[in-house]
């Protein structure tokens, strides 16, 4: 059976390719795109017909969708650990959904603590071990108490902006060797796709215009500084460590430029401890040997392994004439020790 094949030219994109991959990128697809040359007879033809949107449109329709956010609904609700909070949904004109959770009695006069936090289906809701966002979300809350009160946005901003099963997707390119910021690249996002529009707008809403974030983000402070969101200090946030969020937080704290100090530090001590680890061994051997515990030039080591294991095979005959030797010149390195 003969196989029939297609050649394809490939072709320099044109104009309207950004746009092309921003709409995919909000309709949390794959920015992967196959692109046709059709004129408008073409277009015309196609049944059923193709939809047809201006590349500028697709910058208005983000633009549109912040300004729309409006709150429609708000009520107390007490949370485990006796935090006292009150729930403010807001809604944008396209069905999406934005929390702020209000902490307690914050001064909006003062510089009020905030957290900027993307919704996580798979920390928040069912404890993962692969993030720290679960933490950060349980860590941040009695922090908010502590410094009098504070706000929570909690926005639809799934793997950082990739979407749930975006990220479903980068998992399993992490699983196969890939880092997170690699994982993202290779499906053709950037490594933070999240846009902190939203996140002003609300603040906005809410007369609250002076802040100090809880993150270790410092693209958010950035991000909300260049929105003319007064940022007056940023407050870290230490999540525990383990085996299955190491790597990503290493990729985050290395490569993403967050400020992980806790994680930083423990991998240098851990790296020193190593170190030690593994020259004890070799300075024990050598002081057996006659060397310096201070010595641990490999070369040096070898030879004088070399030497002891000559020594050893001399036999009896062999020290009897360093003995005599030693009668006749005195121990070695006394002159030194003089």
């Amino acid at each position: 059976m003969r196989r029939s094949t297609r050649q394809l030219d490939v072709v320099p994109v044109g104009e309207t390719a950004s746009a092309a991959i921003e709409l995919a990128k909000l309709a949390q697809q794959l920015p992967a795109l196959l692109v046709g040359n059709g004129g408008a007879r073409r277009c015309a033809a196609c049944d059923p017909p193709l939809v047809v949107v201006a590349a500028d449109a697709v910058a208005q329709f983000r633009r549109a969708t912040i300004a729309s956010l409006t709150v429609v609904a708000e009520a107390t609700i007490p949370l485990k650990g006796g935090f006292p909070a009150r729930f403010v949904i807001f809604r944008d004109g396209n069905g999406g959904t934005a929390i702020a959770v209000i902490v307690g009695n914050p001064d909006f006069a003062q510089p009020v603590s905030v957290r900027l936090h993307s919704a996580c289906l798979t920390g928040d809701v069912f404890g993962s071990r692969r993030c720290d966002c679960g933490d950060q979300l349980r860590i941040a809350l009695p922090q908010l108490q502590q410094h009098g009160g504070g706000i929570i946005l909690y926005l639809e901003q799934e793997g950082r902006g990739l979407g749930l099963a975006n990220k479903i997707r980068t998992y399993q390119l992490q699983d196969a060797g890939l880092d997170t910021v690699d994982a993202n690249t290779v499906l053709g996002f950037d490594d933070d796709e999240r846009d902190y529009g939203v996140a002003v707008r609300m603040l906005q809403v809410l007369g609250c215009t002076r802040v100090r974030l809880l993150t270790n983000n410092p693209a958010k402070l950035d991000g909300l500084s260049q929105a003319g969101i007064d940022v007056s200090g940023r407050v870290p946030l230490q999540g525990p460590i383990n085996s299955d969020n190491r790597r990503y937080l290493t990729a985050k704290a290395t490569r993403a430029g967050h400020k992980l100090d806790h994680l930083l530090g423990a991998r240098r001590r851990g790296q020193r401890k190593s170190a030690q680890v593994l020259t004890a061994p070799r300075r024990r051997r050598a002081a057996m040997i006659g060397a310096s515990s201070r010595v641990c030039d490999p070369w040096l080591y070898r030879d004088r392994t070399r030497a002891a294991l000559a020594h050893r095979r001399a036999g009896p005959a062999h020290d009897r004439a360093r003995h005599r030797h030693r009668q006749r010149v005195g121990r070695p390195g006394a002159a030194a020790a003089l």
